[in-house]
């Protein structure tokens, strides 16, 4: 896979693939109500499906924030401020 991407993005992209696979196949699988899909089921599922990923995203970035920090050796949640000062990421 893409090797420039950090493992909560992998999960986030890996989770978003198989979420579209799931939603193209309940949108096209025979057993809905009508069939074909309608228009405004298909806007339904691709909201659900918006909704999730970016769910989805929030859920797994927030959970591995303490990954990161540990990862990199900072104790508390001030640490990452004094760390992006001197690498230039923010300005003081």
């Amino acid at each position: 896979m893409a090797h420039g991407f950090s493992p909560s993005s992998r999960v986030i992209l890996i989770n978003a693939v198989l979420f579209t696979l799931a939603t193209a196949v309940l949108a096209l699988s025979p057993a809905t109500v009508v069939s074909p899909t309608l228009p405004s089921q298909l806007l339904v599922l691709v909201v659900g499906l918006a909704v999730v990923i970016v769910t989805n995203a929030f859920l797994v970035r927030a959970s591995l924030v303490p990954l990161d920090r540990q990862k990199l050796g900072m104790r508390d949640r001030t640490e990452p401020t004094r760390y992006a000062i001197p690498v230039g990421l923010i300005e003081p």
